[in-house]
């Protein structure tokens, strides 16, 4: 009986997972990259950036193939620009419209990345005099059937609106601070605060989510006295 020896040799695919989300904020107008953390990209990669909770691709890079390609979408048109050597996305003038969640994956035969980003739009610094009303403007001019527009402060949550439910809710919190000074705007989701005084002074933060994108926006509020 003859016996035969094989030898196997396999190869394994690992993943790298970036399980934290990376929060960046940027102001309104401004450029931002987002990076793979690539020295470069290697020739049988695939880069791939998503867009959003149903990850919508906006762009993509074949590498083996030599090209790149950019969706088609109004939001993001004459914005997006790829690094062919590393991956990394510069988005351009950012609006609110495309702030949210952004996934980026590196693919090929060996291995794969992938990392998630949180982008918030920052507005420029409201000051206002204390006892004076302060508007924070979503920017929207009519809210859709199923939005739902969350209001926070220094992380609590102090508003909420929710369109298809017909909720309008504000809170107290910290003491009762906001008791009787807080407006939502049923329409456009903006909130006021009137009778501002110097303990109103911090970060608001503004969370749009709808049925397929989630946007956020950023409000820094400074109270002077007169």
């Amino acid at each position: 009986m003859t016996k035969c020896k094989c030898k196997c040799k396999c190869l394994l695919h690992s993943l790298d997972v970036e399980t934290e989300k990376k929060t960046v904020s940027v102001m309104k107008g401004n450029s931002l990259t987002l990076k793979t953390g690539a020295t470069e990209i290697q020739k049988d990669n695939e880069v791939l950036w998503t867009f959003g909770p149903q990850d919508i691709v906006i762009a993509q890079i074949h590498k083996q193939a030599g090209n790149s390609s950019y969706a088609d979408d109004e939001r993001f048109r004459d914005k997006l620009q790829l690094d062919h050597q590393t991956g990394d996305l510069t988005i351009s003038n950012i609006r609110i419209a495309i702030s949210g969640d952004y996934q980026m994956k590196i693919t090929g035969s060996r291995t794969s990345k992938l990392k998630r980003f949180k982008v918030i739009v920052r507005e420029d610094t409201q000051k206002i005099t204390e006892g004076e009303p302060v508007h924070l403007q979503t920017g929207l001019t009519e809210l859709q059937e199923d939005d739902q527009i969350l209001w926070t402060f220094e992380d609590a949550l102090i508003a909420k609106l929710n369109r298809e439910s017909s909720e309008n809710s504000v809170y107290n919190v910290n003491d009762e601070r906001f008791r009787g000074r807080l407006g939502l705007d049923e329409q456009t989701g903006d909130l006021t605060i009137t009778n501002t005084k110097s303990t109103d002074s911090g970060v608001y933060e503004l969370q749009i989510k709808s049925s397929d994108e989630v946007s956020y926006k950023k409000f820094n509020v400074l109270v002077c006295f007169e």
